[in-house]
């Protein structure tokens, strides 16, 4: 008998390799752990992908069920106190090989296996990250979906069930202050006992919404770069200052003040900062927060994407076909949220039930 490469233990270290280095290297690995085991890189690069698919929709499915069991009914929960959801957007360079058209030039061929050359189209698209945690906990909870945005919010409240989430929870959101985010996580968090259950504790659950400091800062830079010159400032040190009388909570004079230089300069990049922070005026309130011991900051989700999801698909010069991103996002959430070790045994046992399923019938008619 010869090994075939398709034992479990060897399908879960090639995926292990898979999920952390790139596909050559991944072979490379499994040559030198996997002398006896012929296994190449196409065939780790499929080995990694079926799995994959399962673990994403086993993923969506678990969240999907936290989604509901949050919903229905959180009022008979206790949950935890409080949790902090932070969001965060990065761009993820996907592709694919459309055939070139070569019109009157000769076709090309690549040179090591002889097949038509084509040429990447590729573009920059979102990457959904969130983390979920409570304050003052080791423990966090984190998710990314690469695109659908509707979807990431979801998969974020489905997060935020499995770590604890009831209407006796105080929710603080934490990301910048675009309107879209804003909405689907009030939408989400914000949920209303019915009027026909009694019961004790809150008719709402309590919702918080805290503008990212950093982005409020960023937010200010182009106001600086039209207002700093004058007072002899560049425009960090102007949105520096800025950002000192609104941490008390008066940010209404800010507004104010930009609307009135916005009219009176018609430069629109200060009407556009006055709505922003008009927006999020109950958001900017940072000295309250610090007091109630919130973070103003969404640290935690900003350094997500690079050891859960940048670290692997987004590398100098590289790009990935659109279908293989969520199967390798899932591994790698996977891997941040301890959920590796859980996943293998249940796949092991559902692998011998299919064999043993498989069997059955021959053992009858041998019978």
């Amino acid at each position: 008998m010869e090994p075939q490469g398709g034992s479990r233990e060897v399908q879960r270290a090639a995926v292990a390799f898979a999920a952390d280095h790139g596909f050559g290297k991944r072979a490379a690995k499994m040559a030198e752990h996997y002398p006896a085991v012929g296994i190449e890189k196409r065939t780790i690069r499929r080995t990694t992908r079926a799995p994959g698919e399962r673990a994403f929709d086993e993923g969506t499915g678990k969240r999907a069920a936290a989604t509901g069991a949050g919903l229905d009914p959180p009022w008979r929960r206790p949950g935890v106190a409080v949790l902090a959801v932070e969001y965060d957007r990065r761009n993820l360079r996907p592709g694919t090989l459309p055939p070139i058209e070569w019109g009157d030039r000769p076709v090309e061929y690549t040179e090591k296996r002889q097949r038509e050359k084509r040429q990447p189209v590729t573009e920059w698209q979102p990457v959904n990250v969130g983390v979920v945690h409570e304050p003052g906990k080791v423990a966090v909870r984190y998710t990314a979906r690469f695109g659908e945005t509707d979807a990431a919010f979801d998969d974020r409240f489905g997060r935020a069930g499995l770590a604890g989430w009831s209407m006796n929870t105080v929710t603080r959101g934490i990301a910048d202050g675009a309107r879209p985010i804003r909405t689907q996580r009030a939408e989400r968090f914000r949920v209303r006992r019915p009027a026909t259950v009694a019961c004790a504790g809150p008719a709402q659950s309590a919702f918080q919404f805290i503008l990212d400091r950093p982005h409020a800062k960023e937010t200010l830079m182009p106001a600086g770069e039209v207002l700093g010159p004058p007072q002899g400032k560049t425009a960090e040190p102007w949105a520096d200052a800025q950002l000192e009388p609104i941490e008390p909570g008066r940010v209404g004079s800010r507004i104010t003040r930009r609307r009135r230089l916005a009219t009176q300069r018609e430069t629109p990049v200060l009407r556009k900062t006055a709505d922003y922070f008009a927006h999020n005026r109950d958001a900017v309130d940072y000295a309250r927060f610090r007091a109630q011991g919130c973070s103003i900051g969404s640290g935690r989700v900003e350094s997500a994407p690079t050891h859960g999801v940048q670290d692997r698909l987004k590398r100098p010069g590289r790009w990935w076909h659109p279908e293989p991103v969520d199967p390798m996002r899932a591994w790698r959430v996977m891997r941040v949220n301890h959920g590796w070790e859980a996943y293998w045994p249940p796949q092991a046992a559902a692998a011998a039930a299919r064999a043993v399923a498989l069997r059955q019938p021959h053992l009858d008619l041998a019978a």
